[in-house]
């Protein structure tokens, strides 16, 4: 099982679009954040994008359509406050049984894209060994697993990464994995 690799999209994220415009209006734990998604569906349902995300975000939005969703479930912009200490994203399984079967079904799928960090900060705990997950410098996505991995991501005060979760598409999904195992197979952890 894989629990973190890099992705290769093929394309480039505009980071400032995203930092010009970033403004967190909401606090949780480690992050202060930004929502970007509709809760019509719950966090764990069927969700969409904003009509104000899609307007003052248009690229990102264009970079997401590109991600293996068949429908998005949550889009936050987070901004690091303080260390992460272990943890795993997705754990109320109760509350979103049918996302959390297609993303069981489909880990690793915790897309994840830093806007602004480290490269070295997120650690990955399995058992008693703590890893570093590198993010080469010529990509800023990577997927993680979601459900069952445990993570922490050391103090990187001002780290801005933006957290997205929905219903995958199991072949584009694989797709994507297979191009990026190619071309980050070092950095698979």
């Amino acid at each position: 099982m894989i629990n973190y690799m890099p992705i290769d999209m093929g394309q480039s994220l505009d980071k400032s679009e995203i930092l010009d415009n970033f403004k967190p209006d909401k606090a949780w734990n480690y992050w202060s954040f930004e929502k970007l998604t509709e809760s019509k569906g719950g966090k764990y349902g069927k969700n969409d994008i904003t009509k104000n995300a899609k307007i003052k975000y248009p690229k990102l939005c264009e970079y997401i359509s590109h991600l293996p969703f068949t429908h998005i479930s949550n889009v936050k912009i987070n901004i690091q406050k303080e260390k992460a200490l272990p943890h795993i994203d997705f754990v109320s399984k109760e509350e979103g049984l049918e996302l959390y079967k297609n993303n069981i079904e489909n880990e690793p799928c915790g897309y994840r894209l830093v806007v602004k960090g480290k490269n070295d900060v997120l650690k990955l705990h399995n058992n008693n060994e703590v890893k570093t997950c590198f993010l080469p410098t010529d990509t800023d996505c990577y997927v993680m697993n979601h459900t069952g991995g445990i993570h922490s991501v050391d103090d990187d005060s001002g780290r801005v990464v933006i957290y997205i979760s929905g219903f995958i598409d199991k072949e584009k999904h694989l797709d994507i994995l297979n191009r990026s195992m190619k071309k980050y197979s070092e950095f698979k952890l």
